[in-house]
């Protein structure tokens, strides 16, 4: 049977773009949530620059991969906060009660709804039998100074009332100067609460870890859900039982992500999993037509395939930003 392309699902997550294939980077990241639940501490944040895959991350992952690990005994919350203008306690703890998935969070004024969203986390972690809680929120570099002291008045409530609260902020390379403002406006005790645990979320760093992203999906992505069919065995079966992997050009994919990359950041690539993703849906999406049983990606094509993803250009500003980051530590020193 020869499988055109109008045959292909078109809700595949591939075509969708709903999906995120782990990688070494989630693997890192979770790795440093692990160790901020197992020690309960109060707050950290994990910041890294923007299409590295930290919201697919958190989207696909994350509770997941924390339901697996304490099997329950978490009671995680994710808020992806939205940018203000202005910080409103009101629309703040809408926010909150949207994300803990309240059936009314807009109802009452600004005690009710404070009160029903303690009241909400304490009842989840009850029925988890446990007294731990976490909110991971994304975005949260646009956070204000008074929203953290409102999750700080959160925190204080569940402390009183026995259960320990974790606010791990997500968000991009700002996150790290809100350290600096909470210490120039004297708010020593948001820095000790929330922001003295922090790591970076990173791209992907080498080949290997390329090759890592990609076998990802050869055997790792399964659609339809619970078939056994990775992303490349769905859109090239007869190539797939054949032997065709896509991690097969891996070496020369890294090659040509250096190639396009400006010369002050080819040493430490740090390549964002938007242009990756975006690269193997273009080749899948030009190649399955037909259900091929051999053929070839040449470099030309995966050259063209990074370059319809804009990566050129989304590296050369992050040339630019590195550029006067280095020019201006040469300066102060």
């Amino acid at each position: 049977m020869v499988m055109s392309h109008s045959q292909v699902g078109q809700d595949h997550p591939m075509l969708t773009q709903e999906y995120a294939i782990y990688s070494p980077p989630i693997a890192e990241f979770f790795d440093v949530i692990c160790e901020w639940i197992d020690n309960k501490v109060p707050g950290g944040y994990v910041y890294g620059m923007s299409r590295l895959g930290k919201s697919w991350a958190i989207k696909y992952w994350m509770t997941l991969l924390i339901e697996e690990k304490y099997q329950g005994k978490v009671a995680f919350f994710h808020m992806h906060y939205s940018q203000h203008e202005r910080p409103s306690e009101l629309l703040f703890l809408s926010e909150i009660l949207a994300a803990l998935e309240n059936a009314f969070p807009t109802t009452g004024n600004k005690l009710a709804m404070y009160k029903r969203a303690i009241n909400h986390m304490c009842t989840r972690a009850q029925n988890l039998r446990t007294n731990y809680i976490l909110l991971m929120v994304d975005e949260a570099q646009y956070m204000h100074e008074q929203e953290y002291q409102w999750l700080c008045n959160i925190h204080n409530s569940l402390n009183k009332l026995g259960y320990r609260f974790t606010v791990i902020s997500v968000g991009s390379h700002e996150l790290t100067y809100q350290h600096e403002v909470f210490a120039m406006a004297d708010s020593a005790y948001l820095i000790a609460r929330f922001m003295v645990r922090n790591q970076m979320f990173h791209g992907i760093r080498s080949e290997a870890e390329l090759k890592y992203v990609l076998n990802g999906y050869d055997e790792q992505s399964e659609w339809p859900l619970n078939s056994g069919t990775s992303f490349t065995h769905y859109f090239f079966p007869r190539a797939f039982k054949a032997g065709f992997r896509i991690e097969e050009i891996s070496d020369a994919m890294w090659k040509i992500f250096v190639e396009l990359a400006p010369d002050n950041i080819q040493k430490h690539l740090n390549i964002p999993m938007e242009h990756i993703a975006k690269s193997v849906e273009y080749l899948f999406r030009v190649l399955s037509p037909g259900n091929p049983l051999h053929f070839s990606i040449e470099e030309d094509l995966i050259r063209k395939a990074i370059k319809q993803t804009a990566y050129e250009q989304h590296m050369y500003a992050i040339s630019l930003v590195l550029g006067r980051k280095l020019k201006g530590t040469r300066l102060e020193s």
